[in-house]
């Protein structure tokens, strides 16, 4: 498999806790919101079907990404 990142799919961090990560989406979809644990880190337009969301904060629990199209 080519990838340009070290991305995994996994949320599985043991000792990452409180660590400042980025999370990757991967998407068809015009725009994509990242949810942790139900909170949000906000909608971002996606880029040849990527989008990065930069210096989160790991922490333990459920990681969720809805796609959303140009209609929304």
């Amino acid at each position: 498999m080519w990838r340009d990142t070290d991305a995994v799919g996994s949320w599985s961090w043991s000792g990452g806790e409180r660590r400042e990560t980025n999370a990757t989406v991967y998407s068809h979809g015009a725009e994509a919101e990242l949810l942790v644990n139900g909170r949000s880190y906000g909608r971002k337009t996606a880029k040849e079907c990527k989008i990065v969301f930069k210096n989160g904060r790991y922490e333990e629990g459920t990681i969720t990404a809805v796609s959303y199209d140009v209609q929304g």
